[in-house]
C-alpha cells in the first residue's frame, strides 16, 4: 500500500513539473473602489521614503494609503492622475491631464497638491497628458508626447521633443542614467544634454511600440514592446530578442493577452502586467520571459486588466497592481503560498 502511494506521489510530481503556478500562488489582497472610495480605474503607484503608498486615480486625484487608512488628495478639475515619482528627499511629484506639480504638507501635516505650471514662461504651450514623471540626474522631468518639462527646484525649462507632432512619441524611460523616448516613427530616441537624438541602433525599434524599459544590469536594459521582449545594450546598441509573445496568443484569440508594463525582480526575473486577457493579468517569469506564476481573475485577482504595477526596489516588497477596477497587492516574496488545482494538486 505504501509503495502504491509513493508511486502516485511520483506521478503527480512528474505531471505537475513545469506547470504554471506549480510553486503555489501568492496571497492577494484586493482593494475595491468602495473600500478606497474613489473611481474604479487607477493608472500608477509609487511609495515614498516613509512607506506610504500613492495611487493615481482616474478622477479622484491621488489616493494615499498608510496601510490602514485611505485618503484622497484632490487635483485640479478632478483630472486623471497619469504618473507619479519621488525624488531623493521622498517628495512625490504628480503628472495629470493638463497640469503637473507635487504633494506638499499643510500646517496640519496632511498633503495637498501644488501645481508647478505657473512657472512656464510661454503661455501658448498646451499641456497634454503627463504620461511619465522622472527623477533624473538631479532634475524632475514631466513628460508629454509633445513637450518635456524640466524642473530644477525653482524654474521650468521646456523642450519641444515632437515638432509638428511628426514623431508619434509614446512613452519615456530612465535607465542607468540614460533618458529615452519611444517613437513609433523613429524608434528609440535619447535625451543627450538638451538635445533628443536617435539612440545607438534605435532605428531597430521603428514601427514598434515600446511599452516599458528597466535595467537588466549596468549596461543592458530589458524592453517590453509590441513585438516581444528584447535586451538592449545601452552603449553599443546591440539588440537581443529574448522572447516573442506567441505563447500568449495560443488557442482561442479571446484568451490572448498584451504584455505592457514590467518590473525587474531578483535573479533577473521579470514581473509582467497585461492590458487584457483572461488567462494572463500578471505573470512572474524567469530571465528568459517564461512565465511560472500567473495571476488572473480565476485565481484571486479582482479584475483582468492591469494598467500598471509597482514594487519598492528596496527589499523584498509586495507588488502593487493598478487595475481597471480596483487595486491589488500580491505578496510574491512571502514564503507562504497557497496551492490549488493549478499547482498540480
Amino acid at each position: 500500500m505504501r509503495l502504491i502511494k509513493f508511486i502516485l506521489l511520483l506521478l503527480v510530481s512528474t505531471i505537475s513539473f513545469g506547470q504554471i503556478n506549480e510553486r503555489g500562488l501568492p496571497f492577494i489582497r484586493n482593494f475595491t473602489p468602495e473600500e478606497y472610495d474613489a473611481s474604479d480605474q487607477n493608472w500608477v503607484a509609487v511609495q515614498d521614503h516613509r512607506g506610504i503608498m500613492y495611487f493615481g486615480n482616474n478622477d479622484r486625484g491621488v489616493l494615499e494609503y498608510d496601510g490602514k487608512t485611505w485618503r484622497q488628495i484632490p487635483v485640479p478639475n478632478n483630472a486623471s492622475v497619469r504618473s507619479l515619482a519621488t525624488d531623493s528627499t521622498g517628495r512625490v511629484y504628480v503628472g495629470i491631464t493638463g497640469d503637473f506639480g507635487y504633494l506638499s504638507p499643510t500646517p496640519s501635516g496632511k498633503l495637498e497638491y501644488k501645481s508647478l505650471t505657473h512657472l512656464i514662461e510661454d503661455s501658448t504651450i498646451n499641456i497634454l497628458d503627463i504620461h511619465k514623471v522622472h527623477f533624473h540626474k538631479g532634475y524632475i522631468y514631466f513628460y508629454s508626447a509633445v513637450h518635456l518639462f524640466r524642473f530644477d527646484g525653482t524654474k521650468i525649462r521646456v523642450f519641444n521633443i515632437n515638432p509638428t507632432q511628426q514623431y508619434y512619441n509614446f512613452l519615456s524611460f530612465t535607465i542607468n542614467d540614460h533618458f529615452y523616448i519611444g517613437s513609433y516613427i523613429l524608434g528609440l530616441r535619447e535625451l543627450i544634454d538638451t538635445n533628443v537624438v536617435i539612440a545607438p541602433n534605435g532605428g531597430f525599434f521603428k514601427n514598434n511600440s515600446i511599452f516599458s524599459m528597466t535595467a537588466y544590469d549596468h549596461q543592458w536594459a530589458n524592453m517590453v514592446t509590441s513585438n516581444g521582449l528584447f535586451r538592449y545594450n545601452q552603449t553599443t546598441g546591440e539588440v537581443i530578442r529574448v522572447k516573442t509573445w506567441d505563447e500568449f496568443y495560443r488557442g482561442d484569440p479571446d484568451e490572448g493577452a498584451l504584455p505592457y508594463n514590467h518590473i525587474s525582480m531578483d535573479n533577473n526575473e521579470l514581473g509582467l502586467s497585461f492590458l487584457w486577457g483572461k488567462k494572463y493579468s500578471f505573470a512572474q517569469t524567469d530571465s528568459l520571459g517564461n512565465a511560472y506564476t500567473v495571476i488572473n481573475t480565476s485565481n484571486g485577482l479582482q479584475d483582468e486588466i492591469v494598467t500598471n504595477l509597482y514594487q519598492n526596489p528596496r527589499g523584498n516588497s509586495p507588488i502593487w497592481l493598478c487595475l481597471n477596477i480596483g487595486i491589488s497587492r500580491a505578496d510574491l516574496h512571502s514564503q507562504i503560498r497557497r496551492f490549488s488545482e493549478e499547482s498540480g494538486l
